[in-house]
């Protein structure tokens, strides 16, 4: 019994040193996921011109696109091609998305306030917790996306088709939907204030 007991010790020993080396382990994986920083090589070819990374995009289809927190305020990116990539955290306020390619992108948390985004496809993408606020979204496709929480205060949607968008908790606060296509479109808990 005295040897059983001292067994049930040495494995209750043993389960509580792996439970904690794993949940280091997982602790120490989310602090360098959180503190990651775009693909310079990448952010570098982006940073030399649409046409450019339009030409590497093509040349690298398969390659996974990683910009999170990349500073792209006020930059150029009309038409560009960053469909599927990781943008998540990235500053992208006042910059020129104009019909850019962003379907399937991960634009959670990012600062897309007053972007020029006419015309874009963001069909699938998740903008969770984005800030959009003042942006312009005239025109563009987001069907399926996720907008969840995000801040959408002030923003143009005039002719853009929302079908099936996720508005749950957003803030559409002096949004102007002129035109646009919202069936199916989730707005349980959407600030709706100056619709």
């Amino acid at each position: 019994n005295n040897l059983s007991g001292e067994i049930m010790k040495l494995f209750e020993n043993l389960f509580r040193k792996k439970t904690q080396t794993e949940t280091k382990e997982t602790f120490h994986q989310i602090s360098l996921d959180k503190n990651r920083m775009a693909n310079t090589e990448q952010l570098e070819v982006l940073k030399s011109g649409v046409e450019a990374w339009n030409r590497w995009r093509e040349k690298n289809p398969d390659v996974k696109i990683d910009l999170r927190n990349a500073d792209l305020e006020n930059a150029k990116l009309k038409a560009a091609n960053r469909g599927g990539a990781n943008l998540s955290g990235a500053n992208l306020s006042a910059a020129n998305l104009e019909r850019a390619d962003l379907r399937e992108a991960n634009l959670s948390g990012g600062n897309l306030r007053k972007a020029y985004l006419y015309g874009a496809r963001l069909r699938s993408a998740n903008l969770e917790r984005a800030d959009l606020g003042g942006a312009n979204l005239m025109r563009a496709n987001l069907w399926d996306v996720n907008l969840r929480g995000a801040d959408l205060g002030g923003v143009d949607f005039w002719d853009a088709d929302l079908q099936r968008a996720d508005l749950k908790g957003a803030n559409l606060i002096g949004a102007s939907f002129g035109d646009a296509r919202l069936p199916q479109a989730n707005l349980a808990g959407a600030y709706l204030k100056g619709v």
